[in-house]
């Protein structure tokens, strides 16, 4: 398989970032195509062995696609037509009984030697490919796919396995029998027949197929053996003609090369509708060489012109049928077209949409760094985030300060919640990127493509520091900001902005209100005091509705580094229902003991938490301004539901006190 995939790509190895794809059947009836992983082309090896784990498996057939993916292409399913970027080879594929020899004489005859021949079966009958390998990557898909459609035609090969994007069994492999009559048997390279070693130009092939066109005569047919009419190689009326009329008269001039490109300039001008006598006076003038009378070149150009008619190449453009454009998708929708387009999907189930743009906004020291790595690193593992479900995807985190300590967060959450099992989809770039300048943004997504091979989930932490020396108050930068990031949107990844709170809180986001105008998601999280409790709270979501709070700890966990061999330690998030605890006493210890009033509250908290109408119950007057102090102290937190519960302190004597 691996020799295979050397000959179809190794030539647009260095010269591309494209992708390539391999396909497999379905192991269950009815054995649908339809699953499909995509490779970098620097990593040949890898996209064998995955293919080879595949084919293992009954009725798991295996195949290969010669179009390229464009970069950034999502890397998990088949490709489309729209997702071919170029193309590395022409293939033709043959399963009728006796196809694919006639197909070999037929090349023998047009000078068309493949560079590969293989066969995919022999029983009941021999079936098998061609391959003509490009000396380079052809971004040419409309004339890519017309040699396609008259090498299908000419050969007497399947004319449906022609678009950029089809794919082809992988030799090497086993061709399960998933058809009637087959039986179970390897693939492999037919090695006696006559192959060209060196790759062919696209134009090279397209001379070959047009010059055949003009050279077979209604009366005398080129081959006989093809069961179906060959077709013209290049539509002259709907596109721009593949050759130059002044290149194809200067290589006539050359040794040994007049008659083949006379037959083309012949084919050129009556494909574009000139009149035949027009091409006859025209040629005859143009094409005369140096010892040839003109009547003697005349009469060999009626000749040509002649074939060509009767092969119907010249059509009058007078009495030519329009075909009418294809009306475009009208841009606007009704109410009924935009009640039916698809819902958003989720990466992780009611928080974060795929291919969109969030932010998780918190004051220094709220935990929002743990929380940004929890939900990447759920992702990269594919684990339910907190009871909400999640899409595995590749991760890739910005981490631009800290990164030690980065990594010792890593080792411990992978410890607690990944049982010390690795992964493969989740990745560090221990660098800020300069998103105001938009060649660092391009550069960063060059590097994704061609070493991660696209990623879906993007975590910058923080904002302020990939900033570059942009002012975040400043609408105009933060407007580039938002147009380099959202260029990793576009690409299929979801982006999300680890950032600060302003001076007040209250308000959200630091900066310029450019910045929440572009999100789809705002989660800003609230932490309780000095407590290990924070909230999550969905300030935004454009597409669904805002979903509940999420109370969540962080407490301490505790790992041996391997590489130390020390005791470390770091914050796992984990869902609460529990009391508060304070991670350490306010930094300000208040200098006046609690009023009586404060004692009758913390006495009626410590039952349990108490709405504001329940605790009036003990105290109407000055309620409020009481409870607003004793926050201020840190002895009383708020929980989602509006409620109020005491804080309980943890120390040293204070377990000892309890204990006692």
């Amino acid at each position: 398989m691996l020799e295979h995939l050397r000959a179809v790509f190794s030539r647009a190895q260095g010269v591309s970032d494209g992708l390539i794809e391999i396909s497999w059947t379905d192991a269950r009836a009815p054995h649908k195509l339809n699953a499909g992983e995509l490779f970098p082309l620097n990593d040949l090896e890898r996209a064998a062995a995955h293919a080879e784990r595949l084919n293992a498996d009954p009725n798991r057939n295996v195949y290969l696609s010669a179009g390229l993916r464009r970069a950034g292409t999502y890397l998990h399913s088949r490709g489309e037509d729209v997702d071919i970027d170029e193309v590395t080879a022409c293939w033709a594929d043959f399963d009728n009984q006796g196809a694919l020899a006639t197909a070999l004489q037929v090349t023998e005859a047009l000078d068309l030697a493949p560079n590969l021949v293989t066969f995919t079966g022999r029983e009941p009958h021999l079936r098998g490919q061609m391959w003509w390998i490009l000396d380079a990557p052809s971004k040419e898909l409309a004339t890519h796919r017309l040699v396609q459609r008259s090498l299908a035609a000419k050969l007497g090969g399947d004319t449906t396995v022609i678009n950029p994007s089809r794919v082809m069994r992988l030799i090497g492999s086993v061709a399960w029998p998933l058809k009637a009559g087959r039986v179970l048997e390897m693939t492999g390279v037919l090695a006696e027949e006559a192959v060209r070693v060196a790759p062919y130009k696209l134009e090279e092939i397209v001379a070959a197929l047009t010059a055949a066109e003009a050279m077979i005569s209604a009366d005398a047919p080129l081959f006989r053996a093809s069961a179906k009419p060959s077709a013209t190689v290049l539509d002259f009326n709907g596109a721009e003609p593949v050759h130059d009329l002044d290149s194809l008269i200067a290589r006539a001039a050359e040794p040994s090369q007049w008659h083949r490109h006379a037959l083309l300039a012949v084919a050129h001008l009556l494909g574009r509708g000139t009149p035949p006598d027009v091409v006859v006076d025209m040629l005859t003038t143009r094409l005369q060489q140096p010892g040839y009378t003109y009547p003697a070149t005349r009469q060999e150009i009626v000749v040509m012109t002649e074939g060509g008619i009767r092969r119907g190449l010249y059509r009058e453009r007078a009495v030519e049928a329009v075909e009418p454009e294809t009306p475009k998708e009208s841009p606007f929708k009704t109410l009924r077209q935009l009640l039916e387009m698809p819902r958003p999907e989720w990466m992780i189930a009611d928080y974060l949409p795929e291919r969109s743009m969030s932010a998780l906004f918190a004051p220094p020291g709220a935990f929002k760094s743990f929380l940004a790595l929890d939900m990447a690193m759920c992702v990269a593992y594919g684990l339910p985030w907190h009871g909400f479900a999640t899409k595995q995807r590749r991760a890739l985190y910005i981490c631009a300060e800290g990164q030690y300590d980065f990594a010792t967060r890593l080792l411990v959450w992978a410890h607690c919640r990944a049982h010390d099992v690795e992964t493969d989809q989740f990745f560090v770039l221990p660098v800020p990127v300069n998103f105001l300048d938009a060649a660092k943004a391009d550069l960063l997504i060059e590097a994704i493509g061609e070493h991660l091979g696209g990623v879906g989930l993007v975590v910058i932490d923080t904002l302020a520091r990939n900033f570059g020396p942009g002012d975040e108050n400043s609408t105009k930068d933060m407007n580039a900001y938002v147009a380099s990031t959202a260029k990793l949107v576009e690409r299929g990844a979801h982006v999300m902005h680890v950032h600060h709170t302003g001076k007040d809180g209250s308000k959200g986001e630091r900066g310029s209100s450019a910045f929440l105008g572009a999100l789809d998601t705002s989660l800003m999280l609230e932490r309780d005091g000095h407590s290990d409790v924070a909230t999550l709270f969905v300030k935004k979501q454009k597409s669904a509705p805002e979903a509940k709070p999420l109370r969540l700890r962080f407490p301490a966990m505790e790992v041996i580094n391997p590489t130390t061999g020390e005791v470390t330690s770091s914050l796992v998030p984990t869902l609460t229902d529990g009391p508060v605890v304070l991670v350490h006493p306010p930094r300000a210890a208040p200098s006046r003991p609690p009023s009586l009033k404060m004692l009758r509250i913390q006495q009626r908290l410590q039952e349990g938490p108490a709405s504001l109408s329940e605790l009036a119950v003990h105290l109407k007057a000055n309620l409020q301004k009481t409870i607003i102090a004793m926050m201020k102290r840190g002895a009383v937190v708020t929980n989602p539901d509006g409620s109020y519960c005491a804080v309980v302190v943890s120390s040293p004597e204070k377990n000892q006190e309890d204990d006692e």
